[in-house]
């Protein structure tokens, strides 16, 4: 991350196949996008 910052988040998506793997793709995605932008992690799990 930008700053020499770093973030961890655990997810899990329900169930398997292409359609799961979308909709992981699509949140980690969108978080990462997010992070780059916002500093304060509960402001970013707020926006997510």
């Amino acid at each position: 991350m930008p700053g020499g910052r770093f973030g961890l988040l655990l997810a899990q998506a329900s169930g398997t196949g292409v359609p799961a793997a979308l909709i992981m793709a699509m949140a980690r995605s969108y978080l990462r996008s997010v992070a780059r932008h916002e500093r304060d992690p509960g402001a970013v799990l707020r926006d997510v």
